[in-house]
């Protein structure tokens, strides 16, 4: 079932809900495996759109054409006729599979609608991202052209973090890019996901600026790019953090 507070899924992943707003989403997080699965899904979004060059956001915005990369996988053709279907209660021997696996398949189709959303959010949010562009005259904002930066290993807060994690930093424009690569090996396959942030902490106090977000589960591996308007020599340190405020790794510029 859906979960009225899916609404606010993808503001939390683009990192516009206010510190109380995050807050508040992520103890319901820690609850909500709908809400979960979503942020998962979403989660490279940000990362989607900061690869976005000027032309496709700009056919995107004025054309409404979305890229043969940006589209879904093409799907075989199936029977257009009526797809209601008599609900019955499978007869499933005692040690079978059979509703095992139709609820693995309803859940993999669940998947693959909300797979789907991410292709048409990333769309429109490119539309909106030009609009506040042009508006502003700087069309140099949605271009990812800068070097990739080398990576130095971030630092555990404690032993026992089960994460580790590579970050580096280059200017892009008038924004720092910021790229991560990190692996969770903690938990086991049947525990809840971890809900974690990038952040930059300023020099001289100051609230700390969210560079991306996601949620990591055990195994997970990740490559995540975001943006922040502070400069390196701006940042105190960098920070991951859980959705506790719990912080575990460090890297200071």
């Amino acid at each position: 079932m859906k979960c009225p507070q899916a609404i606010d899924v993808g503001v939390y992943v683009l990192g516009a809900l206010s510190p109380a707003d995050t807050e508040e989403f992520e103890r319901h997080l820690g609850q909500c495996e709908f809400c979960q699965e979503e942020v998962a899904d979403l989660a490279g979004l940000p990362s989607l759109l900061g690869q976005l060059d000027f032309a496709t956001a700009e056919a995107i915005a004025r054309e409404g054409a979305v890229p043969a990369d940006l589209r879904q996988p093409s799907r075989e053709a199936a029977w257009a006729g009526p797809t209601s279907v008599p609900v019955v209660t499978p007869a499933d021997p005692e040690g079978g599979r059979v509703v095992s696996l139709l609820d693995a398949a309803k859940h993999r189709r669940a998947r693959e609608r909300r797979r789907g959303r991410v292709f048409a959010v990333a769309a429109t949010l490119a539309a909106a991202c030009l609009a506040v562009v042009v508006g502003l005259g700087v069309p140099a904002i949605l271009n990812s052209g800068s070097e990739a930066p080398d990576l130095v290993a971030m630092t555990a807060t404690s032993a026992n973090v089960p994460i580790t994690a590579e970050v580096g930093m280059v200017r892009d424009g008038d924004r720092t890019k910021v790229v991560m690569h990190c692996v969770y090996s903690g938990g086991s396959s049947t525990d809840n996901r971890w809900m974690l942030r990038l952040r930059a902490v300023p020099k001289g106090g100051g609230q700390p600026v969210e560079v991306t977000n996601w949620s990591a589960g055990h195994g997970d591996e990740f490559e995540l790019t975001g943006y922040t308007t502070l400069k390196p020599d701006q940042m105190e340190r960098i920070e991951m953090v859980k959705g506790d405020g719990t912080v575990l790794l460090t890297y200071v510029p």
